[in-house]
């Protein structure tokens, strides 16, 4: 069956079932987390570059992603990837690696770096497979990836150019 993967700017918690189910504790928190803070309009990730993925599977969610303009963070213009969950049986085959992905490209041009945090050695060797690499100036994240567009436009800035 095909895995489509589409922005959603509209979630109900009878989407999220499948994944509720099988999540088991931080999982399980973060899940409900997400469904409570969108009932509750506390974060819609409809900031400017924010987003919720949703990945779906003849219908049914499989797995949800997030990215969200990161107030905390010590550098400017810096996006956070929260709330990726995939149910258990699709991982493995990619599609974490091409739910990331469709976020650092919504992310590129828009966020100088992408901040996550994985607290477990599972998501942390994801992550450091995709790229991301440990975030020592960031307090309240363990990975960062710096964006593509991000190191140019540094760059051209330290040359005394205009972007």
């Amino acid at each position: 069956m095909t895995i489509e993967i589409e922005r959603t700017t509209a979630l109900r918690r009878v989407e999220l079932e499948a994944l509720l189910r099988e999540a088991t504790g931080p999982d399980h928190r973060y899940l409900i987390r997400l469904v409570d803070d969108w009932e509750r309009g506390s974060s819609r990730y409809d900031g400017d570059g924010e987003a919720l993925l949703l990945a779906r599977e003849g219908g049914q969610v499989v797995g949800t992603i997030g990215l969200i303009i990161d107030a905390y963070a010590a550098a400017p213009l810096s996006g956070r990837l929260r709330r990726l969950y995939l149910l258990q049986r699709l991982r493995g085959r990619g599609l974490g690696r091409l739910m990331v992905n469709r976020v650092v490209a919504l992310a590129t041009g828009r966020f100088e770096q992408l901040l996550v945090r994985a607290n477990r050695p599972g998501p942390a060797s994801f992550f450091e497979h995709l790229g991301f690499r440990p975030a020592t100036a960031e307090p309240e994240a363990t990975h960062v990836l710096v964006l593509p567009f991000a190191q140019v436009h540094r760059a051209s800035r330290a040359r005394g150019e205009r972007c």
